[in-house]
């Protein structure tokens, strides 16, 4: 008779053979034979992104090439490539256990310490396996952005009193915050709170639904209060950076994004202080900040078009228009002139000629622009687009752009900044 376990689809993601034929074999001894096996990042994202949908992902930690398996699982959520039924185990050696999970923003389902057995495996799956199935219905909701429906779910769950009674109520507190329902979700985090007050989560929850009600003086002393109890938890920092921002304190909102960088120094955490520190004008610490995030993912999957025209961007709006034709050549080397790349490095470049005051080249350069830009939007390329327009002088045209990227509503604070900032200046100059 076969197991529970027997009709799971699992990947393996190992860079070493014997690993990933020892891992086979253990799940074979729980009646699990649909197993794919692949050594790196790259072959992975292809085996995610074909049709089939994984129940179980195994992927090693230190996967000894240019994309880690922290980056991997990074990148995969932040894409929305990872299925929400799909459960993913880190697996990682004990010795290195510690600072793995301290400098990971993105969690994994669970970590798997080397060395384990085939009886280590099942109890894990035994539990993780349970818990996607009850909370399957409230994952969908909330992948597909349907807030009300996961409000829905997880009421479900709550009435039932389920042993996965915290995940129905951060999930609650999480949908409403993005349905604006500010005080329902403060109510959702204080009864977890209740329950348990040492609830990392719940208390930022709270703080950042106060912040979302004006109640700033009572948001920043619980993020304060969250990182006192636990200064990795980066995501305070986050709060902290957008409380400052909106006080009109860009040194101290870097601040906290800077010390939130040095406690995970990932692309991610430098891509945020280098938007943030190029929306406040401090371009020095934008160029160094979208350089890290550049050389940190050279090579790799999970390396980004819009590091490149960002830091090209910074150089140009620093008065540096040579250092933004080098940047943009590295990135066309690394993505070509076509999709995303093109049609921003295209408007970027028209800025630069500008500066060199050459004026020729820029129109050009604006009407190549114009030409990959067939539908503007709420994306970087219509921000970038609109700036080489207000640049070039064709001011109610540049403008146009700056106004349909906030009317698409991107809900990317870096593109929806940086438009109003522009649409204000008009404002300002009536």
């Amino acid at each position: 008779m076969l197991s529970k376990f027997s009709s799971l689809r699992v990947l393996v993601i190992d860079d070493m053979g014997a690993m990933r034929s020892a891992i086979k074999v253990q799940l074979a001894e729980m009646d699990i034979v649909n197993v794919d096996q692949v050594g790196n990042a790259e072959d992975a994202l292809r085996m995610v992104e074909s049709r089939v949908e994984y129940d179980v992902i195994f992927c090693d930690y230190n996967l000894n090439r240019a994309t880690s398996g922290q980056q991997f699982l990074e990148y995969l959520k932040s894409m929305d490539l990872l299925p929400a039924r799909t459960v993913f185990i880190m697996v990682t050696a004990e010795a290195e256990y510690g600072a793995v999970v301290s400098a990971a923003e993105f969690q994994p389902d669970d970590y798997l310490l080397k060395p384990f057995t085939a009886v280590k495996i099942r109890s894990r799956l035994e539990r993780l396996i349970d818990k996607r199935d009850a909370l399957q219905n409230l994952l969908l909701c909330m992948a597909k952005k349907d807030f009300d429906g996961a409000v829905a779910e997880s009421d479900k769950l709550i009435k039932a009193n389920s042993k996965w009674l915290m995940d129905a109520l951060r999930r609650k507190g999480e949908a409403l915050l993005r349905l604006g329902r500010h005080e329902e979700a403060a109510a959702v985090f204080g009864s977890a709170l209740a329950m348990r007050g040492d609830l990392g989560w719940a208390r930022l929850g709270t703080a950042r639904a106060y912040f979302a009600q004006g109640r700033l003086g009572e948001a920043e002393k619980i993020a304060n209060d969250v990182l006192e109890s636990n200064g990795a938890f980066v995501l305070a920092y986050d709060l902290l950076a957008e409380i400052a921002e909106d006080a009109g304190n860009a040194a101290l909102a870097i601040d906290q994004l800077e010390q939130a960088s040095t406690v995970v120094p990932s692309a991610r955490r430098f891509r945020l202080l280098a938007e943030a520190a190029y929306r406040l004008s401090r371009f020095d610490i934008a160029r160094s900040a979208f350089e890290f995030a550049i050389r940190r993912t050279k090579g790799s999957i999970t390396a980004q078009e819009t590091d490149y025209l960002l830091l090209a961007q910074t150089h140009v709006e620093a008065g540096n228009p040579k250092l933004a034709f080098q940047v943009l050549e590295a990135g066309e080397e690394a993505f070509g002139d076509a999709g995303l790349f093109g049609r921003g490095q295209a408007s970027v470049k028209a800025q630069a000629f500008l500066k060199e005051d050459n004026v020729a080249a820029a129109k050009k350069m604006l009407v190549r622009a114009g030409n990959l830009l067939a539908h503007p939007g709420a994306n970087l390329e219509t921000v970038l687009m609109g700036k080489a327009l207000l640049a070039s002088g064709e001011k109610e045209e540049g403008l146009k752009f700056m106004e349909e990227a906030l009317r698409k509503k991107s809900g990317i604070r870096m593109i929806e900044s940086v438009a109003k900032s522009a649409l204000a200046e008009r404002i300002g100059g009536a």
